[in-house]
C-alpha cells in the first residue's frame, strides 16, 4: 500500500481475510482490521460500493469482538477502539459520498455508543435502552445483531449473506480448532464471493427496496431529535461532527430537517487546529483569537447559513476527536466570541430521550416538581424553580486547603458563600456549604441524598480517559473518591438531581497525548444515566477568582431569573468577560504536559493585552452537558 501497489496489496489482503475468517470467523478483531484495510483500498480507488461492503464487515466485527475484551484490560479496550474507530469514520465518509446520509448517521450513533465503553465498560447494561437503538439496532452487548442491522435491506445485503454463508463452516465448528478441510473450504468460499462481489453489489443496488434497517433506525432517531427540539421551542440546533481523513463532516439537525456540510479539513489538521486553540485558550498570557478564527472557519462557518436559516438561538454540540476538548464558547469569528452570539451545550441522547424531566423519576421538589421540566429533557414547561425571586436549595462543598499534589484554592470559600451564603453574605440560593474537613465522603453522600436539586462541588478532579478507578475527585479531608465509586458503590444517589456542578480543573477532560476526547462526553453520560438532569463541568483549568463570580451569576440567571441553563451560562460568561478590572487568582489545575502545542509555538503566539477577566481562560472552560433548558 505504501508503494502505491494497490492491486497487489488487495490480493494479499484478500488472502489474509480468507485465512483469518477460516480460522477465527468473520467476527474476530483480526478480521475487523483486515476488512478495514480492504475498505481503505476500495475507497482509494473511488469504489464506494466495495468500500462500504468491507467497512460494514469491519464495523460489524468490531461490534461483536469488543464484547470479548475483558473490562479490566483498560489499555487493550482503549487501543482496540482507537483502532476500530477508523472503520466507523471511513464508513460514515463513504456512505455520505454515496448519498446515504441516514445510514451514515446510524454508523455515527454506533460509534458514539462504542466510545462510551472506552471509559465505562459497564455501559453494556444500559446503553441499548438509554440510547434508543430500536428497529433492529444492535444496541449494547448485542454485537452479533450488528451484521443484520448494517446489511439488512441495503445494497450490500446479498453480498453479506453470501460472505457469511461462506464463512460459516469453519467459523462455527469450533474455531480455531476447525479441521483443515473446513478451513480450506471457508477460504475458498470467501475468495469466490469476493470474485462475484461487483455483480452481487450491482444486483443489490437494483433490487434494494426502500431504506435499509440502519437507515430506518437512524431516520427514526433523527425524527425524534427534531421532535424534541421542536417541543423545546424550536430554537436549538444539533451540530454533529465526524472527522474523516480528508474532510470534516458537519451535520446540522433542526426541527426543520437535516443538512450535511463538508469542511475541507482532514482529521490531522482538525486535531492540530483544535489542540493549538485549546492550548492558547488555557494560557491567559497568550491571545487565542487567531487560532480561534482558524478553528471557527473550519467547524462553524460551514453551518452558519443553516443555523441562521433555522433561527437558531442555542447550539447543541456532538463533536468528534480532539474537537471535544475545545471550549467552543471562545471561538472567534473575526469580530466576537461565539459566546457573544450563541449559548452552547454538549448534546446527550440520554438526556434528550429521558421521558421524565429533571433527571427522571423522583425529581427533587425544591427546584419545582413538574415531572416534565426541562433539565432532563425538553418534554415540558419549566418547573417552579424558574420563577423570579424563587430561591431553591443547594448543597455546596469545597476544598480550600492544599494537599499533596494539589494546590490550595482560597477562592473556593467565596464561591461557596456566593452560592449558599456564609460569612455574613447572602447566597443566591438557600442551603448548606461544607468546606475542607467537613467535606468528606459521608458529606458528599448525604448531600446527594438530600432533597436539594443542586449539588455543587468545588475542588480538584483528576480525569483518566482509560479508567473509572483512576478518575477521582479530591475531597476536603484529603481523600479521593473515584468515578467508579461514584457510579457503582451504592453510596451516591444522583436520582432526580437537577444540576450536578463540578467546579474543578479539567473535570470533563483527561486530555493527554493520544487521547481522542471521548471521555468528555462519557463523563456527562455517566452522571446523566445515574439520574442527574444536567452536569456543569470544565474543559480547561479554571481561575480561582473568576469562578465564584461566574457561578453566582449562573445560578442567579437560571434559578432566580428563569433563563435556561445554556442561556444562563452564556449570560454568566458575558458578565465575567466584561469585567476589565478584576484580579486573577490561583489556577485550579494546569494543561497536561505534552498535549496541545509546543512551547515554541505557544511562545510565538501574540501576547494577550486585555485586562481583568477578558481572556477566555477566565470564562470559557465551563460547559453544560445534558439538559440545556
Amino acid at each position: 500500500l505504501s508503494l502505491g501497489e494497490t492491486d497487489e496489496a488487495e490480493r494479499a489482503l484478500l488472502e489474509i481475510a480468507a485465512a483469518e475468517t477460516s480460522l477465527f470467523g468473520p467476527e474476530s478483531p483480526l478480521a475487523a482490521e483486515t476488512h478495514y484495510l480492504l475498505g481503505t483500498v476500495r475507497a482509494g480507488r473511488g469504489d464506494t460500493s466495495g468500500a462500504v461492503f468491507f467497512l460494514k464487515l469491519s464495523v460489524a466485527a468490531s461490534q461483536k469482538s469488543r464484547g470479548a475484551i475483558d473490562p479490566s484490560e483498560e489499555g487493550l479496550r482503549r487501543s482496540y477502539f482507537l483502532q476500530s474507530s477508523h472503520s466507523y469514520r471511513l464508513l460514515f465518509d463513504q456512505l455520505v459520498r454515496s448519498g446515504r446520509t441516514d445510514e451514515a448517521m446510524a454508523v455515527m450513533w454506533l460509534m458514539k455508543e462504542e466510545e462510551m465503553r472506552g471509559l465505562d465498560p459497564d455501559v453494556d447494561t444500559a446503553a441499548g435502552e438509554a440510547q434508543g437503538t430500536g428497529d433492529g439496532a444492535p444496541g449494547a452487548g448485542r454485537g452479533p445483531d450488528a451484521f443484520a442491522y448494517l446489511f439488512e435491506g441495503s445494497p450490500e445485503e446479498a453480498a453479506g449473506a453470501a460472505w457469511l454463508a461462506a464463512a460459516k463452516p469453519a467459523a462455527f465448528s469450533g474455531a480455531p480448532g476447525a479441521s483443515g478441510e473446513a478451513a480450506r473450504e471457508t477460504a475458498a468460499g470467501i475468495l469466490e464471493v469476493t470474485a462475484r462481489l461487483p455483480d452481487l453489489l450491482q444486483e443489490g443496488s437494483r433490487t434494494a427496496a426502500g431504506p435499509s434497517a440502519a437507515a430506518r433506525a437512524a431516520a427514526g432517531t433523527l425524527e425524534d431529535v427534531r421532535r424534541r427540539l421542536s417541543d423545546a421551542g424550536g430554537d436549538a440546533a444539533l451540530v454533529c461532527a465526524v472527522s474523516a481523513a480528508e474532510r470534516l463532516y458537519l451535520v446540522t439537525v433542526t426541527e426543520g430537517g437535516t443538512a450535511v456540510r463538508v469542511s475541507e479539513t482532514g482529521s490531522k489538521e482538525t486535531e492540530r487546529l483544535a489542540l493549538e486553540f485549546r492550548a492558547l485558550a488555557g494560557d491567559r498570557s497568550r491571545d487565542p483569537r487567531q487560532a480561534g478564527k482558524r478553528l471557527h472557519d473550519a467547524v462553524m462557518e460551514p453551518v452558519a447559513g443553516d443555523l441562521e436559516k433555522a433561527g437558531t438561538r442555542i447550539i447543541l454540540l456532538s463533536m468528534d476527536g480532539a474537537l471535544r476538548y475545545v471550549p467552543f464558547a471562545a471561538l472567534w469569528d473575526g469580530e466576537r466570541w461565539l459566546a457573544e452570539r450563541y449559548p452552547t451545550a454538549i448534546f446527550s441522547r440520554t438526556a434528550l430521550e429521558r421521558p421524565e424531566g429533571r433527571g427522571g423519576p423522583g425529581a427533587r421538589g425544591d427546584a419545582g416538581t413538574d415531572a416534565g421540566a426541562e433539565a432532563g429533557g425538553p418534554d415540558g414547561p419549566r418547573g417552579e424553580e424558574g420563577g423570579p425571586g424563587r430561591r431553591p436549595t443547594a448543597r455546596a462543598l469545597g476544598v480550600t486547603a492544599a494537599w499533596p499534589g494539589f494546590q490550595a484554592l482560597p477562592g473556593v470559600a467565596s464561591e461557596i458563600e456566593a452560592i449558599v451564603g456564609g460569612g455574613g453574605a447572602e447566597g443566591v440560593m438557600e442551603g448548606q456549604g461544607l468546606l475542607d474537613a467537613d467535606f468528606d465522603r459521608g458529606a458528599l453522600s448525604r448531600s446527594l441524598a438530600s432533597d436539594a436539586p443542586v449539588v455543587h462541588v468545588a475542588s480538584h478532579f483528576v480525569m483518566d480517559p482509560e479508567s473509572l478507578a483512576r478518575s477521582a475527585l479530591l475531597l476536603g479531608d484529603g481523600t479521593r473518591v473515584s468515578l467508579g465509586d461514584l457510579k457503582t458503590s451504592g453510596e451516591f444517589d444522583f436520582t432526580g438531581l437537577d444540576m450536578l456542578t463540578l467546579s474543578a480543573c479539567d473535570t470533563g477532560s483527561g486530555a493527554r497525548k493520544g487521547s481522542d476526547g471521548r471521555e468528555v462526553e462519557s463523563l456527562g453520560e455517566i452522571f446523566l444515566r445515574e439520574g442527574a438532569g444536567s452536569v456543569l463541568a470544565t474543559l480547561l483549568p479554571v481561575d480561582d477568582m473568576s469562578t465564584p463570580e461566574l457561578m453566582r451569576e449562573f445560578y442567579r440567571l437560571h434559578y432566580a431569573e428563569g433563563l435556561g441553563k445554556a442561556e444562563a451560562l452564556r449570560g454568566a460568561q458575558l458578565k465575567v468577560m466584561r469585567d476589565t478590572d478584576a484580579k486573577a487568582g490561583p489556577v485550579r489545575g494546569k494543561l497536561l504536559d505534552g498535549y496541545g502545542i509546543s512551547h515554541a509555538a505557544r511562545d510565538a503566539a501574540t501576547v494577550w493585552e486585555g485586562s481583568g477577566f477578558t481572556h477566555p481562560y477566565y470564562w470559557a472552560p465551563f460547559v453544560i452537558m445534558g439538559g440545556w433548558r
